[in-house]
C-alpha cells in the first residue's frame, strides 16, 4: 500500500558520468541529526527532527485538523484508517498521512509509542540513518482532535517529481533501441542497489511490491526509494529465507512484467550490491545461496504463493 501520490516522471537515460561503482552511505544523517525535539505551535505539539520546520508554525491548528478545507492541499489516498494528502506550501511539497485512533486501545498504544504513526516514524528515520533511500520524517503527532475521532499525523518531506515503479517500468518497457536498454540497465542498478543496501543495513520492507517503491530523477539518473514503511522490521540481519520471501513479493509483479533476461540482470546486480554493502553496516551478512539457488527458490516461492491464490 502505497504512501502517498507521486507526480509522473518520464523515464530517462541516465547521464554519463554517473557514478554506481560504489555505495551511497555518505547521505546518511547522523545521531545528532535525529535527535528528536518537541515543538509546540498553535496549541499541537509535535516531535520533529531539529530544527522545527517553518511549516509547523505558519500552518494554524484548524488547517491541520481540517485538510480539505485548505486551498492547495489534496488527498491523494483515503481508506478506513489513513487519509493522504498532499500539501504544497512556500517551503516545499509534503504529505501528511491521518491515522485514526478509534478508540481507547489505540490511544493508550499511542502514548507507549506503538501506533501506526510512530511505527512510520521510527522506520523512516532508521531508513535516514542507514542512508537508505525514503521519505524523509518531518514531524508527527499525536494530539490532534477537534469535531471527530482523535487522529495521529505524520508529515514527509515529498519525493517529486517520481513514480511508482510498477508505471515507471511500464512505460519505459514501451520505449525502444539503446533508450530502452540503458534505461532497463540503470534501473536494474537503483533497484537492486536499494534492496541490497536495506537488506545489508537490517531493514526488511515487509509488503515490497511495486507500487510501495517509487523512482525519482537526481542528478540526471533514476533512483529508487522505498515508502510506505510502516511495517518494516528493523535492526536484525535478514536470513537467506527472509531475503527470498522479500524479493519473492516484488518478483510476483515482475514475473509478470518483464523478461527473463531483465530479471536476471537484476538478480546479478542485487547480489554484486550485498558485496558492496557487506563491510558497511553491523547486521550485513554474505549470502548463502549462489546466483542459480536463489533464483530458483525465487520460482518456488512464486509458485506457493499462486497456489495460495488458487485455494481461495
Amino acid at each position: 500500500m502505497q504512501s502517498f501520490q507521486t507526480s509522473p516522471v518520464t523515464p530517462s537515460v541516465a547521464a554519463s558520468g554517473v557514478d554506481r561503482s560504489a555505495p551511497a552511505v555518505d547521505s546518511a544523517a547522523s545521531d545528532r541529526e535525529l535527535c528528536e525535539a518537541m515543538h509546540r505551535a498553535d496549541g499541537i505539539v509535535w516531535t520533529c527532527l531539529p530544527p522545527a520546520p517553518p511549516l509547523l508554525d505558519r500552518i494554524p491548528a484548524e488547517a491541520w485538523r481540517d485538510p480539505a478545507g485548505q486551498p492547495g492541499w489534496r488527498c491523494v489516498k483515503r481508506n478506513a484508517a489513513r487519509q493522504v494528502w498532499r500539501i504544497r506550501t512556500e517551503a516545499g511539497v509534503f504529505y501528511a498521512k491521518y491515522f485514526r485512533e478509534h478508540d481507547w486501545r489505540a490511544r493508550a498504544k499511542a502514548v507507549l509509542g506503538r501506533c501506526p504513526c510512530r511505527d512510520e516514524w521510527t522506520c523512516l528515520t532508521y531508513a535516514l540513518r542507514a542512508g537508505i533511500r525514503a521519505p524523509r520524517p518531518v514531524a508527527l503527532t499525536h494530539a490532534l482532535g477537534g469535531g471527530g475521532p482523535r487522529r495521529a499525523v505524520l508529515i514527509t518531506e515529498a519525493i517529486e517529481p517520481s513514480a511508482p515503479l510498477d508505471e515507471y517500468w511500464l512505460e519505459l518497457r514501451e520505449t525502444r533501441g539503446r533508450r530502452r536498454r540503458e534505461g532497463v540497465r540503470e534501473l536494474c542498478e537503483t533497484l537492486a542497489e536499494l534492496i541490497a543496501h536495506a537488506h545489508q543495513a537490517g531493514l526488511e520492507h515487509v509488503d515490497m511490491h511495486a507500487a510501495n517503491i517509487v523512482v525519482c530523477e537526481q542528478r540526471g539518473a533514476s533512483q529508487a526509494a522505498f515508502v510506505d514503511l510502516q511495517s518494516a522490521r528493523l535492526g536484525a540481519a535478514l536470513p537467506d529465507e527472509a531475503v527470498v520471501r522479500n524479493l519473492a513479493q516484488l518478483n510476483q509483479w515482475f514475473r509478470r512484467h518483464a523478461s527473463l533476461a531483465d530479471r536476471l540482470r537484476f538478480l546479478r546486480a542485487y547480489l554484486r550490491w550485498r558485496l558492496e554493502y557487506e563491510q558497511l553496516t553491523p547486521f550485513a551478512r554474505p549470502l548463502r545461496m549462489s546466483f542459480r539457488e536463489l533464483y530458483a527458490a525465487l520460482n518456488d516461492a512464486a509458485d506457493r504463493h499462486a497456489r495460495q491464490l488458487w485455494r481461495r
